[in-house]
């Protein structure tokens, strides 16, 4: 279950908006930031578009879900860890804390032997050990 999480999560991460979005192509709507109490708004003005950056009040972050700003604070989670690789004989498949905050460890069995990777979260997501996925949040 919590590798199908894993797996299902990276599909995603090649679609996340952590840029300034391309307005041209996107047209208009409301997209994520690199910081996670910020969104872009692209907005369509005579015949050109323009991406306005905002910021969410004191106490709120950016929402995908409700494409806005919601009550909560962004996860802080420390720049480094002091964690060594998992011994995938050992642990068995999974996930497993990394030594830098956007990054985990994934222990996968291929056939008869184990396969050790180091995976790396999208831009302004950091590893949440808690959830055994990669959340919105900054880094320490």
């Amino acid at each position: 279950m919590k590798l199908q999480k894993v797996l299902l999560f990276a599909a995603t991460i090649v679609v996340a908006v952590v840029r300034q979005p391309n307005c041209y192509q996107v047209k208009e709507g409301v997209f994520p930031a690199q910081n996670c109490d910020q969104y872009y708004i692209c907005i369509k003005q005579f015949w050109w578009f323009t991406a306005e950056l905002h910021t969410c009040p004191a106490g709120q972050k950016y929402s995908d879900i409700a494409n806005g700003c919601v009550t909560g604070s962004c996860r802080k989670v420390p720049k480094t860890r002091n964690v060594l690789p998992p011994t995938c004989e050992e642990t068995g498949p999974g996930v497993f804390v990394a030594p830098n905050c956007n990054q985990y460890y994934e222990c996968v069995k291929i056939w008869w032997w184990y396969s050790l990777n180091l995976r790396s979260c999208s831009p302004s997501k950091v590893y949440d050990p808690h959830e055994q996925l990669c959340v919105r949040g900054k880094c320490q």
